[in-house]
């Protein structure tokens, strides 16, 4: 999916009847999309725990004005939904 990175936060919690705390980011974006009037605006969760060299990579990027990358999505066998695996700068 292509759209343009917009900024990013820092998340900790611990979810509810667990013990251990959750660390990621959250990526903010915005992107065209054929459901939406305008501009599409949205994040995705990157979970640190899982996907620490791509949060790392998202920290250095430089979020002074908006740019162009591809968000790289793949099915991954055992869950739901498709797993982001790569944010590339274009």
């Amino acid at each position: 999916m292509k759209a343009s990175a917009t900024g990013y936060r820092d998340v900790s919690f611990t979810p509810e009847g667990e013990s251990r705390e959750k660390r990621g980011i959250n990526l903010y974006f915005t992107a065209n999309s054929p459901d939406v009037v305008g501009q599409l605006a949205d994040r995705v969760w990157i979970d640190e725990a899982t996907s620490l060299i791509l949060c790392d990579r998202v920290r250095a990027m430089d979020f002074s004005k908006p740019f162009p990358v591809e968000l790289v999505y793949d099915y991954v066998p055992g869950r739901k939904r498709p797993a982001l695996l790569d944010v590339k700068r274009i």
